[in-house]
């Protein structure tokens, strides 16, 4: 069905409120993959130092490592977003991911 480009009218912001559609199915599912990357890397981190305070300490949890894990994590995740980490490049190519995330690492460990 052809419909002429001046009968499409694009949606107003309270049609979208009433239909329930705030974002589409697309957009929806890169928004789900973004939150599953940041997830996965708070994930890596803490086990990382987890793993870390195991061998050194004997105990998984150990007060001083975790304390330096959260601050790690809310620098690489500060650093990560401003540095574009989690965009559509990273989810297209791992490339681009594993360097920013890289450079959002050594940033971050290296600020903190």
């Amino acid at each position: 069905m052809n419909v002429p480009l001046r009968q499409i009218r694009p949606q107003t912001v309270e049609q979208v409120h009433r239909e329930g559609t705030l974002a589409p199915p697309l957009e929806k599912t890169r928004l789900k993959l973004y939150l599953a990357q940041v997830v996965h890397d708070v994930v890596a981190i803490l086990v990382s130092f987890a793993l870390a305070a195991y061998t050194y300490f004997g105990d998984w949890w150990d007060d001083r490592t975790m304390l330096a894990a959260q601050a790690l994590v809310l620098l690489y995740l500060t650093i990560a977003l401003y540095n574009g980490a989690y965009s559509l490049a990273t989810l297209t190519g791992f490339r681009a991911s594993a360097s920013r995330m890289l450079v959002a690492l050594a940033l971050s460990a290296g600020a903190g």
